[in-house]
């Protein structure tokens, strides 16, 4: 997926820098991005992420400004590593409206695939019914009741009892495997998927950077002339 790098201090200023940037994405490639956007870890340090834009459907409406770049990295790395059937069962989950308010409630989801059952393209009561009954097996039909028997009305039942849903593409169910929440934030991404690093200043870069900051914050703290008394 990509999203843009904003860089809020000039934001602030009344101007705009941004950038696009690749996810999943390395410490590198994260450093030109930000340098190239003024964003030095001196002078401006803040970054917000926005336009966020992906192939997979359904989740770049949960993800806002608060993500950080690690956790929307680490989100990407899970989900490139997943199989198409893991990724149908993720864009089912995060459509029914669960663990979908952002990164982190995105990643305990990724990391707990095995929680929810996707059956692709089951959408009707009737649908379900065959399935249960035929493939299996939970219950045995009598050949000679079979022509009568209502497969929509046990699909309802086997809905209910299932507390499973209909959504676009297929019928999702939690699979009885425990959900364990271990993101609760920027702290918890394993350290080989932390990118966001400041850009690499060399000595002279760094004076200078430190020595516009001295100046802008004496300008802020300079005090205001008395009133009736020019400034000299």
């Amino acid at each position: 997926m990509t999203a843009r790098l904003l860089n809020a201090d000039k934001v602030r200023d009344g101007e705009v820098a941004e950038i696009g940037v690749e996810f999943p994405t390395t410490k590198e490639a994260m450093r030109d991005a930000l340098k190239a956007i003024g964003v030095d870890g001196v002078r401006c340090r803040n970054v917000f992420l926005i336009e966020h834009d992906s192939n997979l459907s359904g989740f770049c409406h949960c993800l806002n400004q608060g993500d950080s770049v690690d956790e929307l990295n680490y989100l990407c790395r899970l989900l490139s590593d997943m199989t198409d059937t893991e990724l149908a069962t993720f864009q089912a989950v995060v459509e029914y409206g669960a663990h979908n308010g952002s990164a982190a409630d995105l990643i305990n989801l990724a990391l707990n695939i095995e929680s929810y059952d996707f059956y692709m393209g089951v959408d009707s009561d009737k649908e379900l019914g065959h399935i249960y009954a035929d493939d299996m097996g939970f219950i045995q039909i009598p050949e000679e009741v079979r022509p009568y028997f209502d497969f929509a009305a046990y699909g309802r039942k086997v809905r209910s009892d299932d507390k499973g849903c209909f959504v676009s593409g297929g019928y999702l169910i939690r699979s009885g495997v425990a959900f364990e929440e271990r993101c609760h934030g920027p702290e918890d991404i394993p350290p080989e998927h932390r990118v966001f690093a400041y850009p690499k200043l060399n000595i002279r870069e760094r004076l200078a950077a430190y020595t516009e900051v001295s100046k802008q914050a004496a300008q802020r703290e300079k005090p205001a002339p008395a009133p009736g008394r020019e400034e000299r």
